[in-house]
C-alpha cells in the first residue's frame, strides 16, 4: 500500500464530504421546491455517506454491513443520484429503476457468497466496479441525449464518463493482481477509487448547483419583465422592446403603430363585485387579446386597466381592422367573475401611427393617448385613431 492512500481514512473523507452535500442539497431542495429531482439527489448523497460510513469501518463491524449493506447502499445511491439528475433533466427513468433493481439482486447473492462462502476480496471489488461502470456510462448516454446542451450538462456527462473509465482499469487491474487478502490494504488505484468517487459528488453538485442558479437568474429576470397577473410584458419591458423596434424602424424605414386600449369603467366592477374580480376580469381580457394577435406583435400592461400593443411595419388601416377586431372581441359576452356572475365590457381604444426617421416614442404614445381620450369622449367603445402632423412635444410640455 502506497502512504497517503489509506482506504479507511479516505472512505471517512467521502463520508464527511458527502454528508455536507446532502444537507445541503436538501436544505436549497426545501427553500426551492419547484426544482424537481434535488430531493433525489440530496438523499443519495447521505446514502453514499453511510455506505462510506461502513466500509471506514470494515474489520470492526459485521460484514453484513462493512459489505453487503455498504456495497448495495453504493448501487442505491448512485441509481437514486441518476434518477434525480433525469427528473432534474426531465428525462424519461422508468426503464433505469427496473435495471437498478436487477442490479441490486445480482449484487447482494454474489456478495453474500464471496463473503460467507468463498471469501474473495478481487471478485467483489471486480463485480462492483463493472456495476458502477455500467451505472455511470448509462447515466453520460441519456444525459447526452438531453436537448438542453449546457455547460453544466457537459460537467456532468464528462464527470460519469471519466468515473466510468476509471472503474473499467480498475476492473482490469484487479484481474491482474495475484492477491488482494483485504480490501483495507489494498493498493493506489483502490485508493483512487474514493478520489474519483469524491470527484464524482462534487462536480455534480457544482453543476446542478450553477444550472439552479441559472434557472434562478432567468426566473428574476422574466419577474422583472412580465405582469404577474396578465402574464404580458410590463412597463419596463415595453421600453426595452419599443427603443429597439423604433431604432430598426428608423434604419429600414418602415411603419409602427401604438395602440393604447382602456377598460371602460372598470372602477365600476371593483366596486361591485371587489378587487379580486376585477383581477379576473384583467386575466380574461388579456387572454382575449393574445388569443387574437399575431405572433410579432407585442401586448403589455401599461398600468391598472390600461394595454398597448405595439404592431411593427403595419399599415394604418391594417392597425385599425386589428383594433376594431379586438374591440368586437372584448364586447362579446361574457366574463366569468364567479360561478353565478358574468359580466359584459368593453373598452376603448386609441391608435398612432409613426414611420421613418421621425419615429419618437414619446411622441407616438402622446398621440396614442391623445386618440383614447377621443375615444372616451365619444361614448367609449370606440376607435379613434390620430391624425395629424407630428407635434413638438417640448412645446406641449412646456
Amino acid at each position: 500500500m502506497i502512504e497517503g492512500f489509506d482506504v479507511r481514512t479516505l472512505a471517512l473523507t467521502n463520508l464527511l464530504i458527502d454528508f455536507i452535500l446532502g444537507l445541503g442539497v436538501l436544505t436549497f431542495a426545501r427553500s426551492h421546491p419547484t426544482f424537481k429531482g434535488f430531493h433525489h439527489i440530496g438523499y443519495s448523497y447521505l446514502l453514499l455517506a453511510l455506505a462510506f460510513l461502513l466500509i471506514g469501518l470494515r474489520d470492526y463491524i459485521s460484514h453484513w454491513f462493512s459489505i453487503i449493506a455498504a456495497n448495495s447502499l453504493l448501487i442505491i445511491a448512485f441509481s437514486l443520484l441518476a434518477r434525480g439528475l433525469f427528473i432534474f433533466f426531465n428525462k424519461t427513468h422508468k426503464g433505469f429503476v427496473t435495471s437498478s433493481f436487477v442490479i441490486q439482486f445480482l449484487l447482494i447473492p454474489s456478495f453474500i457468497y464471496l463473503t460467507f462462502y468463498n471469501f474473495d476480496t478481487r471478485w467483489r471489488i471486480i463485480i462492483i466496479s463493472i456495476l458502477l461502470v455500467i451505472i455511470f456510462t448509462y447515466i453520460a448516454v441519456t444525459l447526452f441525449r438531453s436537448k438542453n446542451k449546457h455547460h453544466f450538462l457537459y460537467i456532468i456527462q464528462f464527470s460519469f464518463l471519466f468515473c466510468a473509465a476509471f472503474f473499467a482499469y480498475r476492473t482490469l487491474w484487479t484481474i491482474a493482481e495475484v492477491n488482494l487478502d483485504t480490501y483495507m490494504q489494498a493498493g493506489i488505484v483502490h485508493g483512487l477509487s474514493f478520489l474519483t468517487l469524491q470527484l464524482l459528488t462534487v462536480s455534480v453538485s457544482f453543476a446542478i448547483s450553477w444550472s439552479a442558479s441559472d434557472e434562478l437568474a432567468k426566473d428574476l429576470a422574466l419577474q422583472a419583465t412580465i405582469d404577474p397577473l396578465t402574464q404580458t410584458y410590463n412597463r419596463r419591458a415595453l421600453e426595452s422592446i419599443a427603443e429597439k423596434s423604433f431604432a430598426k424602424a428608423r434604419r429600414v424605414k418602415t411603419n409602427i403603430v401604438i395602440i393604447i386600449m382602456d377598460i371602460d369603467d372598470f372602477k365600476h366592477i371593483n366596486d361591485a363585485y371587489g378587487h379580486q374580480a376585477g383581477d379576473q376580469v384583467l386575466v380574461e381580457f388579456t387572454q382575449r387579446l393574445r388569443d387574437n394577435l399575431r405572433e410579432y406583435d407585442t401586448l403589455a400592461r401599461y398600468g391598472g386597466e390600461e394595454f398597448l400593443l405595439l404592431l411593427p411595419n403595419t399599415e394604418l388601416t391594417i392597425a385599425q381592422t386589428i383594433a376594431e377586431k379586438l374591440r368586437n372581441i372584448i364586447a362579446a359576452p361574457v366574463f366569468l367573475i364567479h360561478k353565478n356572475i358574468h359580466v359584459t365590457i368593453t373598452a376603448s381604444f386609441g391608435l398612432a401611427m409613426g414611420q421613418g426617421e421621425l419615429l419618437d416614442w414619446e411622441q407616438l404614445m402622446f398621440q396614442a393617448d391623445s386618440a383614447l381620450y377621443q375615444a372616451k369622449n365619444e361614448g367609449k367603445n370606440k376607435v379613434h385613431t390620430h391624425f395629424g402632423d407630428v407635434i413638438n412635444l417640448n412645446k406641449v410640455k412646456s
